[in-house]
């Protein structure tokens, strides 16, 4: 997905909240279009944690893990 690379392209130059927002945005498309697959969205979901605990926003975080931990166990 190019929106995937573009991110962590973003993240790698140190462009945390770009990554962030291009992340957020990616997994709020998928919430409307079930075009981008499950593992995607998963990927973009451990991500945009990863670049919010870099951030200092582990708060924000949180609920994304455990959306991710649900998702996750839905594959099983």
């Amino acid at each position: 997905q190019p929106a995937l690379a573009l991110a962590e392209l973003l993240s790698n130059q140190g462009r945390l909240e770009d990554a962030a927002q291009t992340l957020k945005d990616f997994i709020a498309h998928q919430e409307k279009d079930d075009y981008i697959s499950a593992l995607d969205v998963e990927y973009a979901l451990e991500c945009l944690i990863s670049v919010l605990n870099k951030l200092g926003r582990s708060h924000e975080a949180e609920p994304l893990m455990r959306k991710l931990n649900l998702l996750q166990s839905n594959d099983l």
